[in-house]
């Protein structure tokens, strides 16, 4: 029988290359770490080999294929709250299965958080939630922050008898500022016993001239009330809001005779700005076919 060689026929031919096969994959521990965590086409396009091969190395070992059914509404609202790293190693996928679908669902990427005094002051005064959700970020990045300071975890003082006295006989803020907490805390608290807000008893000329003049923030400021106390009670004498636009009685004339858009751009304020004013004396909106 005559010699051959690897890749030959006998009489020293060739062999045809749809005969020599691929060369055999070699499956490192890096590469099958890869398998279930990335889809099957991408795994086989980095390294060369047909999606069959990928697809038939993980099923021989067992290994689940890569779903979409495992974003939950609570992982989808992590996306661009927090790094896509933290997400995909919670999860056990690839950052970049991660990033792919945020820019699928249009979410922008999560930026690093800044960290004002004035926040760092919240931390452990409101619960890790509630300056997550005024923040726009996931309540364990606070969490991360406040435990690297060294700050507790929020929790609300006992609620003696004598503090529950007090809600709706003084403001939300004056309870919160003497208890070292923030005001929302006092406000939920209050709301789920049923006790109505404060308000003061008697609203004295001066206070009531303020009413328009200044901005219900500032107003319900110097008084220490929630702003909702003093815009129900400006609403109930008629009174329109502060407002640093000047309303000319011109300006005034053309409410409802030209759209709020118009009106704002030719002012150079926001639409809502208009269409508030509007509302308040009660004139319809323009509509153009009338």
């Amino acid at each position: 029988m005559p010699d051959t060689t690897p890749g030959q026929m006998g009489g020293g031919q060739p062999k045809p290359l749809f005969l020599m096969g691929r060369p055999k994959t070699k499956w490192t521990r890096k590469l099958l770490a890869r398998l279930g965590r990335e889809p099957d086409a991408d795994i086989a396009r980095s390294i060369g080999v047909s999606l069959t091969t990928v697809h038939l190395k993980r099923v021989a070992l067992g290994i689940p294929p890569i779903s979409h059914a495992r974003w939950t509404p609570e992982r989808i609202a992590r996306l661009g709250r927090e790094p896509d790293v933290l997400i995909a190693g919670s999860m056990g996928v690839v950052p970049k299965t991660v990033g792919a679908v945020r820019r699928n669902l249009g979410i922008p990427k999560f930026t690093p958080v800044i960290w004002t005094p004035e926040r760092i002051a919240r931390l452990g005064k409101e619960s890790d939630s509630q300056i997550a959700g005024s923040m726009g970020v996931a309540p364990r990045t606070v969490g991360v922050m406040r435990r690297g300071l060294g700050i507790p975890k929020f929790t609300p003082e006992r609620w003696t008898p004598e503090l529950l006295a007090r809600f709706g006989k003084e403001s939300d803020a004056d309870i919160a500022r003497s208890m070292g907490v923030a005001r929302p805390t006092v406000s939920a608290m209050r709301r789920g016993l049923g006790i109505p807000k404060f308000t003061p008893e008697r609203w004295t000329p001066e206070l009531l001239a303020r009413l328009g003049e200044e901005s219900d923030s500032s107003v319900a400021k110097r008084m220490g009330l929630d702003k909702t106390a003093v815009r129900a009670k400006r609403t109930e004498l008629g009174i329109p809001a502060f407002s640093r636009v000047k309303w000319t009685a011109k300006l005034l004339a053309r409410l409802g005779r030209e759209s709020d858009a118009d009106i704002a751009k030719r002012m150079g304020v926001s639409q809502p700005t208009v269409s508030t004013r509007r509302r308040e004396l009660g004139i319809p909106r323009f509509t153009p076919w009338e």
